[in-house]
């Protein structure tokens, strides 16, 4: 089990940033209201989950995406880890 908070994975964190960017940008490039403001605090969250490799939510129900070190299969490539033995 991770102990460091870390659940999310380098493919995760690559989506959510580009996600995270164009919402914060939405309401940049013209859509200033409401509406925008909301898409624009969302993309934030997003953008901070990535940063950070760490997701609230992932948390509350036990997921991740996190394989590993450096946010690469235990084997040094970007596939699946297998889990260690205990």
């Amino acid at each position: 089990m991770n102990t460091n908070g870390v659940n999310v994975g380098t493919v995760d964190r690559w989506i959510r940033g580009v996600v995270g960017i164009a919402l914060i940008l939405y309401p940049v490039l013209g859509a200033i209201n409401l509406w925008g403001f909301f898409v624009g605090a969302v993309g934030m969250v997003i953008l901070s989950t990535a940063i950070l490799s760490e997701c609230p939510l992932y948390s509350l129900l036990g997921l991740s995406t996190f394989h590993g070190v450096g946010h690469i299969g235990a084997h040094g490539h970007g596939g699946h880890a297998q889990p260690h033995p205990q």
